[in-house]
């Protein structure tokens, strides 16, 4: 086959209009998705999938198990997974929560 001789400009250009045109063509398909999505009651794009998070430290569960109020319970314990799955790890929620152990040669004032 021959192919017929063209500047390297007027290549180039068609190259570029032919690029912009299959840009436009993704940017309409994925508009038509969207909307066919939301017409189906869906979220417009698709939500990616939740990590596994990983269950709560016994130590800690022990430690909020500790508290009388079942209400105030619940909450701590809520809001320790909500944090979680926010994506802080246990290790900084337990430090943030419980109670530093005292060491051995402190006074009750501290010095």
């Amino acid at each position: 086959m021959r192919w017929p001789w063209v500047s390297r400009l007027a290549f180039d250009m068609a190259c570029t209009e032919r690029d912009r045109l299959r840009e436009q063509n993704d940017q309409l398909t994925e508009s038509l998705i969207r909307m066919e999505r939301f017409k189906a009651g869906m979220a417009e794009t698709p939500r990616p999938a939740k990590r596994a998070t990983e269950p709560m430290p016994r130590e800690l569960f022990e430690y909020y198990k500790g508290w009388k109020n079942p209400s105030i319970r619940k909450d701590m314990i809520d809001r320790a997974i909500r944090r979680h799955s926010r994506g802080e790890a246990w290790p900084s929620i337990k430090a943030s929560v419980m109670p530093k152990p005292k060491e051995e040669g402190e006074d009750a004032d501290g010095a």
